[in-house]
């Protein structure tokens, strides 16, 4: 008899166990397409609706009974509504096959399964837009008038917008959802010159744009790649010999950044809050990031070289 009632217990705690493990894959829709600039990569996409919290979230890829894709963490919990995660599958996708995949949803950097689910797909298809937000925030205190145009390939305006910035309103936010193409985002100073830099920021899941609007100038015109691969050399050359990116953009909190190759030794780094708030300044080659968690804006300077970019510090 006691046996029995510890069986009992024993498939009863399994039972419900088992049911909150695979709870989060009744909210999740997801989809398995290959990276189209570096098409050595997949991206998962997932859209989680549900209300339970998963935290540190990664991704494993399987096909035909066998991992194919390995994913890391990039969030500290699974987002509400899309987030992309980022891998590098052990086969190559050929165009216009269709896969069956099963999906593995881990928690805690990779150490608990939360569920696993099915998805059907054809990699190289992307039929929808890509949701993101669009910012412009000044790298220090500003207080002007800006205007705003995102305009597709088609020389058509996304978006077209007047703002004041102030301490009050110390960011511009769009949210834009957009097609895969090529975008041109130019930000002007209305009847003055830029009173501060101005980061121009995109970002939509794996997919990261940022810009800098530098201070005496009147405009900035800066590309944004939405999955695309974009030609408007012109643009890219002007960028590429002003700005070089901060690397790694995701880091575990208190973690050395660097190298800033090939930025010299000696370059002034400044970290902000996304509000603004002044959070580090030095000179150097080599940083620890800030130690609380959190979305950064960084900003570094040397001789000949600015560049401003979000910084992810994971805990």
């Amino acid at each position: 008899m006691l046996r029995f009632v510890l069986l009992a217990q024993l498939l009863f705690i399994f039972s419900v166990t088992s049911l909150r493990a695979q709870t989060p894959c009744d909210d999740i829709a997801a989809e398995v397409f290959v990276h189209p600039v570096l098409t050595e990569f997949v991206v998962v996409k997932i859209n989680y609706s549900g209300s339970e919290q998963v935290n540190y979230p990664s991704v494993n890829l399987n096909y035909q009974g066998e991992t194919i894709a390995v994913g890391e963490t990039f969030f500290f919990a699974l987002p509400d509504g899309e987030s992309y995660h980022l891998l590098e599958p052990t086969i190559q996708m050929i165009e216009g096959t269709s896969y069956d995949f099963t999906i593995d949803l881990y928690s805690v950097f990779g150490g608990t399964l939360e569920c696993s689910f099915d998805v059907t797909d054809v990699p190289y298809d992307i039929s929808e837009c890509f949701t993101g937000e669009l910012t412009v925030s000044p790298v220090g205190g500003s207080s002007q008038e800006l205007e705003i145009i995102v305009t597709d390939g088609n020389a058509t305006d996304v978006l077209s917008e007047n703002i004041e910035l102030s301490s009050q309103v110390p960011m511009a936010a769009y949210n834009l959802c957009l097609d895969r193409a090529c975008y041109v985002v130019s930000v002007e100073a209305v009847g003055s010159t830029f009173s501060t830099d101005y980061l121009v920021s995109f970002y939509s899941g794996l997919n990261w744009f940022s810009g800098l609007c530098e201070e005496g100038q009147n405009m900035a015109v800066l590309e944004l790649d939405m999955w695309d691969g974009c030609s408007l050399v012109g643009i890219r050359e002007a960028q590429t010999a002003e700005h070089s990116p901060l690397y790694p953009e995701v880091v575990r909190a208190g973690e050395a950044v660097g190298s800033f190759s090939p930025l010299p030794t000696g370059v002034q780094v400044t970290v902000y809050t996304m509000s603004g708030q002044l959070v580090d300044q030095h000179a150097t080659s080599e940083w620890k990031a800030p130690l609380t968690p959190g979305i950064y804006l960084v900003h570094y300077e040397a001789t000949g070289i600015r560049g401003a970019q979000k910084l992810l510090v994971l805990r």
